[in-house]
């Protein structure tokens, strides 16, 4: 029974949907969102002029490298890539998430457009990509509008302290009520091999850090309290 749980069984795309989900991945927005690190590089290159006559190779490569145009640019180029290039990466995400469409409460075989979904999900919203823009943006509460953005149902004056959770498939199948406070590194998972199903947890609920909400279902009531490292029954 507990195998068919894994969210790598029974699962097979065809192999149009496998070609759209590449190049939805690694053209639209990984390339898109390195745009203006390309552009502050052609700069540096295009607006960097040094002229010397009959100097020797090495003697013009010093000089090049040490123009204060190219030093600029060198600089800006670096700060676009630590700071823009994950926040649009991030956007492009979430945009092409929201045309993609959300995944709901399904028991049984997906879909091959729920598979894509998913995927979307697990490399474009991934969680090294999601920490990346937390970084920038704030890693406390920003982290609650991001995942609402990615489609949960998150209550009010909820806190998310660290990185917040960490879950691949949000989606309106995850709840979670008002005065929550949830720990870095807890997993949530609303998917596995047989479906997706609604993850509920209720208002005043505190989950600690290394928490795993293990199967879709799970239901926690309210003020309810998980320590690290625990895993509660699907109702609790």
């Amino acid at each position: 029974m507990f195998p068919a749980y894994n969210r790598k069984v029974h699962r097979t795309i065809a192999l149009g949907i496998e070609v759209l989900r590449r190049v939805a991945y690694i053209v639209i927005v990984d390339y898109v969102s390195l745009i203006p690190w390309f552009v502050m590089l052609w700069l540096m290159f295009d607006l960097t002029f040094i002229v010397i006559e009959r100097e020797e190779p090495l003697i013009t490569a010093i000089a090049w490298f040490a123009n204060p145009t190219r030093v600029a640019f060198h600089i800006a180029a670096k700060a676009v890539k630590a700071v823009v290039v994950p926040l649009l990466r991030l956007g492009l995400g979430l945009i092409l998430k929201r045309i993609l469409g959300l995944n709901t409460e399904c028991r049984g075989t997906p879909s091959q457009m729920s598979l894509f979904r998913q995927f979307v999900n697990s490399k474009l919203l991934s969680q090294k990509k999601l920490r990346g823009a937390f970084s920038i943006l704030d890693a406390h509460y920003e982290v609650v509008s991001i995942y609402e953005a990615m489609g949960a149902k998150v209550g009010r004056r909820s806190y998310w302290p660290g990185f917040g959770i960490n879950c691949m498939d949000p989606e309106p199948v995850l709840e979670i009520g008002d005065d929550d406070v949830s720990g870095s590194r807890s997993e949530i998972f609303t998917t596995d091999g047989i479906g997706s199903e609604k993850v509920v947890i209720g208002n005043g609920a505190m989950i600690a850090d290394r928490v795993v909400l293990l199967l879709p279902g799970t239901r926690l009531g309210r003020s309810n309290v998980r320590k690290s490292a625990s895993s509660p029954p699907l109702s609790f």
